[in-house]
């Protein structure tokens, strides 16, 4: 029984989703999870959207931590996927960062650019709260639930606490950082409860939600495996970072380690449905693709691995994060 499918579709699963194997376990019985794919695809177009818009807010918001030496991307320890939901748990300690970094907030003051942040439309349920989880709905352009379901985890240490994200005047001034960063903005989820504010609702901000279905189905899957975002990590790289151009890609970029195409396969074989270009896909065979930029796609929706030699920081390795550089 060490080696039955089940076993090695439950090992698979939390290597790439961050659970524990008595969780993986559960989820694929639960499920009933093919064991060549015991990591469940979001249901709906409209699901897949949503945890593609969650993977740009947190890849946005975190673009000031450089370096990922906890081996965990956009502060996720894991996930819990199943067909239609999500549930996030965070890395301890950080869960009501990650909450916050996700609910719509929109820098109106004088003379700033009138910057937004977040997902546009992403609320917190008041009627499905959860003692370990906060419950979070997602409304349309017209303020109707969409349907979607999207769980983070509350700090462990204070489950049934009423722990919300910064708002003006909320908490004592201190040194800057994140809640002294965010407390200055207007928190549309805060000002708008249960409706579209004005900004979400004028602004152009379909390119924050409305993906093509390729993009939205990869950036879900990649969502839903956490620990491959950070594959680097355990093979040896020094820091691992996460971006993208306008919202049109992904890039993985990691300093030290594994060489390209090792990444590549780890990529290529975790049911992501990846393809890398055609004469990449020869190097990748017979082994002479050289030491850059590989990019593998989805349709329309590219993945990008950029390896680099070594960090270009002297010192300490990953630089301190600074809140304050945010624009």
């Amino acid at each position: 029984m060490a080696h039955s499918p089940r076993r090695q579709a439950a090992r698979q699963r939390g290597a790439q989703t961050g659970e524990r194997f008595e969780q993986a376990w559960g989820g694929i019985r639960q499920d009933r999870c093919d064991y060549q794919r015991p990591i469940p695809d979001a249901a709906t177009l409209v699901q897949q959207r949503l945890e593609a818009a969650v993977v740009y807010a947190l890849v946005e918001g975190l673009r000031h931590d450089w370096g990922v030496v906890d081996r965990a991307a956009l502060a996720i320890g894991s996930v819990h996927p199943e067909p239609d939901r999500l549930t996030i748990d965070p890395v301890a300690g950080r869960e009501l960062e990650v909450l916050t970094l996700l609910l719509p907030y929109y820098d109106g003051r004088p003379g700033q650019m009138g910057n937004f942040w977040g997902v546009p439309g992403l609320r917190l349920r008041p009627d499905g709260q959860h003692r370990d989880y906060w419950e979070l709905g997602w409304l349309d352009e017209a303020g109707r639930d969409r349907g979607t379901q999207l769980r983070i985890r509350r700090p462990r240490t204070r489950p049934g606490a009423r722990l919300l994200p910064p708002t003006p005047g909320s908490g004592p001034e201190g040194q800057p950082g994140q809640q002294d960063f965010y407390r200055d903005l207007a928190p549309l989820w805060h000002t708008h409860p249960r409706s579209i504010s004005g900004v979400e609702r004028d602004r152009d901000l379909r390119g924050y939600y409305d993906y093509p279905t390729d993009q939205a189905e990869l950036l879900s899957r990649l969502l839903r495996r956490p620990q491959l975002l950070v594959w680097p990590a355990g093979r040896g790289a020094r820091a691992v970072c996460l971006y993208h151009h306008a919202r049109l890609d992904l890039v993985v970029e990691w300093f030290g380690g594994p060489p390209v195409a090792e990444v590549a396969a780890a990529f290529l074989a975790a049911g992501l449905d990846l393809q890398p270009r055609d004469r990449a896909a020869q190097g990748l065979r017979d082994g002479t693709w050289p030491e850059w930029t590989l990019k593998l796609h989805a349709g329309t929706m590219e993945l990008v691995l950029l390896p680099q030699p070594e960090p270009l920081h002297q010192g300490a390795w990953p630089p301190p994060a600074t809140p304050t550089d945010r624009p």
